[in-house]
């Protein structure tokens, strides 16, 4: 998951340099979505064409809603989708400005359905008494151009934290090698930042109802800074095999 979102934004459409003048783009929400076709064609050593489309579903006052797409480019084959919502962040005041003027007036189009995929805030999650706590320190090769852990370590994070709540025998069903079950559906809220040599905790447990779904809650030493769920799939993927 980590490494497909890297896929989808490293070449990113919008014109960053100058949105960022002394401002930060945050992401603050994220839906993702990945079929198990994708997770088993790229287990192997096959190559593989694939098509990534970026579109703008929204555009409010300080943030921008967008859909990815990722595609196998011989059959057309839908892969993986993430929504997401990035805001504008003063780098001064820490606070949410205005989109610019150039910017709407640039990306805006008629039929942009500005009610599409609101991806408001969700009620923050409760953390059960029974969790599993895993601690690490954040690292340089963490660090993204804004001076903090790039989004998608965040995800690592999580999973190696799933990995040890497994091998610890906490979860129920996945006992091991919790890296060959990939995740199929993540909800993703971003709170705060953290940055280089920060401590930081991350809790653990699993859904009642569904033994395949798995929440985490990333703290610092002062604060919540990112919760998500994952939806892992049941079929692990068969690592590869190498002959010497």
């Amino acid at each position: 998951m980590r490494d497909t979102f890297n896929c989808m934004y490293n070449n990113g459409y919008i014109d960053h340099a100058r949105l960022r003048e002394n401002k930060t783009i945050f992401a603050a929400r994220m839906h993702y979505v990945a079929t198990e076709e994708f997770y088993s064609k790229a287990a192997i050593f096959n190559p593989i064409s694939i098509e990534s489309t970026t579109t703008i579903k929204s555009i409010g006052h300080s943030s921008i809603v967008d859909s990815i797409t990722m595609t196998e480019e011989e059959t057309g084959t839908l892969f993986a989708q993430a929504n997401c919502k990035f805001v504008l962040i003063c780098n001064d005041s820490k606070k949410s400005v205005p989109l610019p003027d150039w910017f709407e007036e640039k990306y805006s189009r008629p039929n942009l359905d500005k009610a599409t995929i609101l991806m408001s805030k969700t009620p923050s999650m409760v953390v059960p008494k029974q969790a599993f706590s895993h601690k690490l320190q954040t690292r340089h090769s963490d660090i993204d151009s804004n001076g903090h852990v790039a989004t998608q370590e965040y995800f690592r994070f999580c999973i190696e934290c799933a990995m040890d709540a497994s091998k610890a025998g906490f979860y129920r069903q996945f006992v091991s090698e919790m890296w060959l079950y990939p995740v199929l559906e993540a909800d993703v809220t971003f709170l705060g930042e953290s940055r280089e040599g920060m401590a930081l905790t991350i809790l653990t447990w699993q859904c009642e109802s569904n033994a395949s779904k798995m929440y985490f809650v990333i703290l610092d030493d002062k604060a919540k800074i990112f919760e998500c769920s994952f939806l892992f799939s049941e079929k692990k993927l068969n690592p590869i095999q190498v002959k010497l």
